[in-house]
């Protein structure tokens, strides 16, 4: 029986974390301090109080503006924090207090930021892929699978690499950045290679499907840059959904 009050644990732990998710999404690829600088507006820069600070209310509140200077809010910082309310919401009522719902919710955490940190500045910063390779392989040793996650680390890693010298034999300059190349490879550290290959699968699919409707509509030309990253988190994410399903079909 699912019990309320952890449920609603789980999700002020979990908007508080949106609301830190957000200053990283921020900080870190403009390489800013973490801990010791305080929040602030990036538009006045003036500091923020605990009442400006308080996970998706202040901003429904505020009416997405700064109390101070009235500049607007970015909609990310609503995004994420609902986001992340959804993720460990979601994550503990399929598996409850165990280990599985800490090794996903740590997974999708560092995806989230992946996703709308490229989204936003079309950099994922090394920390971030670093952590989750390292994270990836140590939670292997513990389960026995250090094999397959060291597989999955370097195949995925390659994949992107010839995927990369291609592409960029073809158009002439960059298509993939080496954040891709990494995460990738960070993938298939956490989840071993057949999961690893799948999201690569999932990451193609849904990244030219939205090329092509993008192009469509004239927003994009096929020499503009797009962001992969979104579409690695996106096809990770289908691939741990269905992969199960996709191995048991295919064998």
């Amino acid at each position: 029986m699912i019990n309320p009050l952890y449920i609603l644990f789980i999700i002020l732990i979990s908007s508080v974390l949106g609301s830190f998710f957000n200053m990283l999404i921020h900080r870190l690829p403009r390489n800013q301090e973490i801990v010791k600088k305080p929040s602030h507006c990036p538009k006045c820069q003036h500091k923020l109080t605990w009442l400006d600070l308080l996970p998706i209310l202040s901003y429904l509140f505020l009416k997405g503006r700064c109390r101070y200077c009235r500049e607007k809010i970015a909609s990310r910082y609503l995004l994420v924090e609902i986001s992340s309310v959804f993720l460990f919401t979601t994550c503990w009522l399929i598996f409850g207090p165990t280990y599985l719902f800490l090794k996903y919710s740590f997974f999708l955490s560092i995806m989230l930021l992946i996703f709308f940190t490229d989204l936003e500045t079309k950099k994922i910063p090394d920390s971030l892929n670093y952590i989750l390779i390292c994270t990836g392989l140590f939670l292997a040793f513990y389960e026995h699978s250090i094999i397959d996650s060291i597989l999955g680390l370097i195949i995925g890693s390659f994949i992107f690499l010839s995927i990369g010298f291609l592409a960029k034999l073809y158009y002439k300059k960059d298509a993939l950045g080496g954040g891709d190349v990494k995460l990738s490879g960070a993938i298939g550290a956490y989840w071993g290679l057949s999961i690893m290959l799948f999201s690569i699968y999932f990451s193609f699919l849904i990244g030219g499907l939205v090329s092509i409707f993008l192009i469509i509509l004239k927003k994009k030309t096929n020499q503009d840059y797009i962001a992969f990253g979104p579409f690695m988190v996106l096809g990770s994410i289908l691939a741990l959904l269905i992969s199960d399903y996709l191995i048991i079909l295919y064998f």
